[in-house]
């Protein structure tokens, strides 16, 4: 029997993918017995081996034909009817598991957005114009998708915030689901062990634009897309600090660049696959973004010892972040942002120690866990 995988692109920069790539990198042992395969369905996909190595058995990717596809519902369209064909053409066994409504034709669901939660706000965002029709179809036609999902029989759901599973309880009543909580990777985001004055000199050979950053001035960074995540928010809120310093990470959904005051120090990086050094960079994580199903960012930005700014309502990780020290909710209008100085080495790996110490029972090995125990009713379903 075959676990396949259903996702436009399965990348490890994607937060929604790389999701679901530590939840079946921790499934139990035990549980991948039930599976000769590994299979991904995608348009783009990174290397099997280096994402699942200790899958036992076959590891095969299989690329969805793009045809130069560029509007995001035409892609989406595409790759929902490509696989509805694919299975109806197949007769091979298979658990398979999709992300949000990629694709309509699976076993179980992992849920990384609700567009019945994001629709209003979303809209709310976008000009008059061509691209705000465009964004109401889009939205309408994913709120149809997510109504035909989550109302099929014998569907298993499992979303990353209780927030998610309270709102599909009541508009799906009977839907099998659970709760999963997303882990981090602590091999890859922990405290710095080098000073921050070489940690700017390794990252400015590649970001020549962070010459600008002065290593004994406290600094900022913020990471995502900058209308949903709230820049223009964390903006305001790095500029109730004079001499706070910011590191902007992500690029504008809507092709226009947010108001940066004069007289603020700003960077922009556009993109980069080493986040955890940029972590490792800053002070204080400003994360006051609007809607997060989870924020994988925000678990990262924890176990580097960061300061967390962010919002407490419809955000998932703040359901667990909400205990831990030195982090703080800007919902309120009138927050005052904290008093950010520079931290020491030590200093981090104590805040560190500290709060992996209060969440000793949330990471991916106790995700995958539960994902094995959610999914097994399937896997004796579908075996021959």
């Amino acid at each position: 029997m075959k676990l396949a995988l259903y996702v436009h692109d399965l990348r490890l920069e994607i937060g929604h993918s790389n999701s679901l790539i530590e939840l079946v990198r921790h499934l139990p042992a035990e549980f991948l017995r039930h599976f000769s395969e590994l299979e991904v369905v995608a348009y783009t996909c990174d290397d099997l081996e280096k994402l699942f190595p200790h899958f036992p058995g076959k590891k095969s990717f299989h690329r969805v034909p793009r045809f130069l596809i560029r509007p995001f519902l035409v892609k989406s369209l595409f790759y929902q009817l490509y696989t509805f064909l694919r299975h109806r053409l197949s007769s091979a066994q298979a658990l398979r598991i999709g992300i949000g409504v990629s694709c309509l034709d699976v076993d179980a669901v992992s849920v990384q957005f609700i567009h019945h939660q994001w629709t209003t706000p979303g809209l709310a965002q976008e000009r008059p114009g061509l691209r705000k029709l465009y964004k109401r179809l889009l939205f309408w036609y994913y709120e149809r998708c997510e109504d035909f999902l989550f109302r099929r029989r014998g569907v298993r759901v499992f979303s990353p915030a209780k927030f998610l599973s309270d709102f599909l309880a009541l508009r799906y009543p009977g839907l099998e689901q659970r709760t999963i909580y997303s882990g981090v990777n602590l091999a890859r985001f922990s405290p710095p062990k080098t000073s921050r004055t070489d940690i700017l000199a390794d990252l400015g050979a590649r970001y020549p634009e962070l010459a600008a950053l002065d290593p004994a001035r406290p600094i900022a960074l913020f990471v995502g897309a900058y209308e949903r995540k709230g820049l223009d928010r964390a903006i305001e809120l790095v500029g109730q600090q004079p001499g706070l310093q910011f590191v902007v990470i992500g690029r504008p959904s809507f092709a226009k660049t947010p108001h940066f005051p004069r007289g603020m120090s700003i960077v922009r990086v556009g993109f980069t696959r080493e986040v955890e050094r940029f972590y490792a960079l800053a002070d204080v994580f400003v994360f006051p973004t609007l809607y997060e199903p989870f924020g994988l960012v925000l678990f990262e930005a924890m176990a580097t010892g960061l300061v967390i700014v962010t919002r407490r309502e419809q955000v998932g990780a703040s359901e667990l972040l909400a205990e831990l020290p030195e982090v703080y909710f800007c919902d309120r209008a009138d927050f005052v942002m904290p008093s950010i100085s520079c931290r020491g080495i030590d200093a981090r790996q104590a805040l560190t120690a500290k709060r992996l110490s209060m969440l000793a029972g949330v990471s991916w090995q106790e995700s995958g866990r539960a994902l094995a125990d959610f999914l097994a009713p399937l896997t004796r379903k579908i075996s021959p």
